[in-house]
Parts: C-alpha cells; sequence; structure tokens
C-alpha cells in the first residue's frame, strides 16, 4: 500500500521519517550524568534548524527540554522529565535539551533539517 499523496500535518510526518536523516549524533552517557544539547548546535551545513528529532538509545533515559535533567523524583506539578521519547517535532519554544540516563547506555539523536 503506497503512502497517499494528500498533504496534512500526519501524511508530511509519514513521509518525513522514511528519509534519510540529515545528521547523526551519538551520545555515550554514564549513569547520572547530564548532557545538555543546543538545538542551535543541530543546525545542518546551511544553518537550517532541525525540524524533527528521533531518538533511540541502549537503555532508558530521560528528557528535560529547556531545562537541566536530574534523576527521576515524583514531579506532579507538569514540570516532570519525559522518560525515552521517540520522535519530536520541535517548534521555536524549544532552545535545547537536557539528558540523563539511568544507567550507563548510548543514546543516538537522528536529526531531521528538511522535508524532501
Amino acid at each position: 500500500m503506497a503512502l497517499s499523496t494528500e498533504t496534512n500535518a500526519y501524511s508530511q510526518r509519514a513521509e518525513f521519517f522514511t528519509q534519510i536523516p540529515t545528521s547523526i549524533n551519538n551520545y555515550i552517557m554514564v549513569a547520572g550524568t547530564q548532557q545538555t544539547v543546543s538545538i542551535a548546535n543541530l543546525s545542518d551545513a546551511n544553518g537550517v534548524k532541525p525540524l524533527y528529532l528521533s531518538f533511540a538509545a541502549t537503555g532508558s533515559f530521560y528528557v528535560k527540554w529547556n531545562g537541566t535533567a536530574a534523576a527521576a523524583s515524583s514531579i506532579t506539578n507538569g514540570t516532570g522529565q519525559e522518560l525515552n521519547p521517540a520522535q519530536r517535532l520541535l517548534d521555536s519554544s524549544i532552545t535545547s535539551f537536557s539528558m540523563i540516563a539511568t544507567a550507563d547506555c548510548v543514546i543516538t539523536l537522528s536529526i531531521f533539517s528538511k522535508i524532501s
């Protein structure tokens, strides 16, 4: 079954993730040590900021958008961290994110800067 040629948010996203990433970064994580990533530093060679990010990891990790990730704790006010995100659409309000792993692992970040 072929993908629809109709243009809408869902079909564009489906098409987008069948493409090869613009670039891929690998982060060697040490348990309990956070790593902050600036969205500006993920821009392609022409300075185009990423539209989507896709995460994969060899272990569990948390992401804090526009903040500093910390060891998991009970947070019930809406400001918690995200566990093992898969794909994320970025908007202009996201300028950075921080990752922290519960055990040593590798996090692979696929960066998509355009839709072909």
